[in-house]
């Protein structure tokens, strides 16, 4: 015996199967993508860090180096060799240069970097040309002490008395 409203009952069936199979289709999507994106967030995000580690490094290494630096400037007080001093120095604030020109995509305080050797730059100039007017001021003392000698020998020969005319230059 078949009951009357077979036809109705198998459509409505079927559009149970579609509506549940379209129902599980879309769970199953959304736990994909729920799996997917934090995947990738993850990989985005792992990335920036290792970034950010880098960053991180290279501003250790700048900040070291620049310290090496402060402290070959300071030590030019005090020692007699300025030259090989002064190299070493404009060396390493060049080396510095290249290194924030390699990384100038990377550093997030690259101006801030380049402002510092700026600033180590002209402090290193600054000493270079006060070192060269103290130079320049014992020379001038020394000249001064041969001028007032030589005044004082002139004197001496005009008043007639003789003297001895100073030795040097």
């Amino acid at each position: 015996m078949r009951s009357l409203n077979q036809a109705e009952r198998q459509s409505a069936f079927l559009k149970f199967l579609v509506f549940f199979a379209i129902t599980f289709i879309l769970i199953i999507i959304t736990a994909f993508f729920s799996a997917q994106v934090p995947l990738k967030e993850n990989k985005q995000l792992k990335a920036e860090q290792l970034e950010m580690d880098n960053e991180k490094d290279f501003l250790a290494s700048f900040e070291n180096n620049v310290q090496q630096i402060t402290n070959l400037l300071y030590s030019l007080d005090t020692i007699k060799n300025y030259n090989s001093t002064d190299v070493a120095i404009d060396s390493r604030i060049d080396d510095l240069y290249k290194q924030i020109q390699i990384k100038k995509d990377t550093v997030s305080v690259r101006n801030l970097c380049m402002l510092v050797l700026d600033n180590l730059s002209n402090y290193h100039k600054a000493k270079q040309d006060l070192r060269n007017r103290d130079n320049s001021d014992a020379t001038i003392q020394q000249l001064n002490e041969k001028v007032t000698e030589w005044r004082k020998a002139w004197t001496d020969c005009v008043n007639g008395r003789t003297s001895k005319a100073p030795s040097g230059n």
